[in-house]
C-alpha cells in the first residue's frame, strides 16, 4: 500500500475495516498536512517541514525522517521533485543484503551507543575514528551499525 493525500480538515484519525466494522483510532498529530503509508509504517508530513514515521500496528513514532526549515512552493510545474522511496527490511532479514549493492532502510530503536574509538587502518597506518550503535526492532532482533571519519564524531 502506498497512498498519500493532503489533509483538508486539519486533523488524522486511522481507521481499520474489519469484516465490515471500521475501528477508529485516536487522534493524530494535529499539524499533520499530509499522510501515507508504507509496508507497516505510517508517515506524516507538517506544515511546518516536519516529516515522521510511526508503526501502525501500534502507533508508536519510530523518529523524525527530516526537518525542512523553509519550505517553499514551487512555482513552476516542470520542476522535479524526486519522490522519497523507501526499502523497509527488519533485521532479522538483513542476511541476504550484506555485501550487496542493494540499499535498504532499517527501522528501529537505538539500544547503545559506543564512545568514539581510534582504529587504525591496515592499508596506510591512518587513525580514523568509529563507533558503533547497536539497533533492535519490533522482531526483537539487534544489528551492531559502525559508523566511521565524520558520521563518527559529527552530530546529524
Amino acid at each position: 500500500m502506498n497512498d498519500c493525500q493532503t489533509n483538508p480538515v486539519g486533523w488524522w484519525r486511522p481507521a481499520l475495516l474489519v469484516k465490515n466494522m471500521v475501528i477508529l483510532g485516536s487522534a493524530l498529530d494535529p499539524r499533520a498536512a499530509a499522510i501515507g503509508a508504507s509496508a507497516s509504517h505510517g508517515i506524516i508530513g507538517t506544515h511546518e517541514g516536519l516529516v515522521y514515521m510511526w508503526e501502525l500496528s501500534t502507533g508508536t513514532k519510530l523518529g523524525s525522517l527530516h526537518y525542512f526549515k523553509e519550505v517553499e512552493e514551487a512555482s513552476n510545474e516542470e520542476t522535479f521533485i524526486p519522490e522519497a522511496k523507501f526499502k523497509f527490511v527488519d533485521i532479522e532479514e538483513l542476511g541476504p543484503y550484506v555485501n550487496g549493492k542493494e540499499l535498504v532502510d532499517v527501522s528501529g530503536v537505538v539500544q547503545s551507543v559506543s564512545p568514539t574509538m581510534s582504529i587504525r587502518r591496515k592499508s596506510n597506518n591512518e587513525i580514523v575514528p568509529k563507533r558503533d550503535i547497536t539497533i533492535a526492532d519490533k522482531t526483537k532482533k539487534s544489528v551492531v551499525v559502525s559508523l566511521w571519519n565524520d558520521h563518527a564524531t559529527n552530530v546529524g
